[in-house]
């Protein structure tokens, strides 16, 4: 769940996300949305196999003061978490 706010140059949180996954090579089949959901649910939450989130319990979090003053989480980490279970 990250979004572009509005009237800002330095915090495209989404655009950015979105960046790093195809800079990586990591293919996203869809951005906040289940492309294909519509055909068979009405509801608005995005349903997927997988959730990578910073406030998930076991989800590999990093700590840098330097780029964030809260932890977020360790997207080198979750990329061989992915590659070993052969999302990737």
């Amino acid at each position: 769940m990250r979004s572009d706010k509005q009237n800002a140059d330095t915090e495209q949180y989404l655009t950015e996300a979105v960046n790093w996954f195809e800079e990586n090579d990591i293919p996203l089949f869809g951005i906040q949305a289940n492309p294909t959901q519509h055909t068979w649910t009405s509801s608005p939450k995005a349903y997927c196999e997988l959730y990578i989130d910073d406030s998930a319990l076991g989800c590999p979090i990093k700590y840098d003061t330097q780029l964030s003053a809260k932890p977020f989480v360790d997207w080198f980490t979750v990329r061989k978490i992915l590659e070993r279970k052969r999302f990737l």
